[in-house]
């Protein structure tokens, strides 16, 4: 694989080319407080609620057989938690 005038052709030298690709494209630009509560028309997802039924049935659809996310929690801890996760106060807020 080759970035401008590097190449690698190991996986590590890879995905430093691949971090090196990203970082030049995204950026961690920190948005004022005094920005509306919607971007692009849509609203933030601090300001959509899940309901608990809505929570449950988003769990039970998840694949056990996937790997984790960008959080790095695997789906079948969720999934075997998922009846205590709907539920709890603290899991909830993650997406109040």
């Amino acid at each position: 694989m080759s970035l401008d005038d590097q190449i690698a052709n190991t996986g590590t030298k890879i995905a430093e080319l691949f971090a090196k690709n990203f970082a030049s494209v995204f950026s961690n630009t920190v948005l004022p407080d005094s920005l509306e509560s919607t971007v692009h028309g849509l609203p933030y997802l601090s300001l959509i609620k899940f309901s608990e039924h809505e929570i449950t049935r988003a769990i039970k659809k998840l694949d056990i057989f996937k790997g984790a996310g960008p959080d790095g929690i695997p789906p079948v801890f969720v999934k075997r938690c998922g009846t205590t996760l709907a539920t709890d106060t603290h899991f909830q807020q993650i997406f109040a």
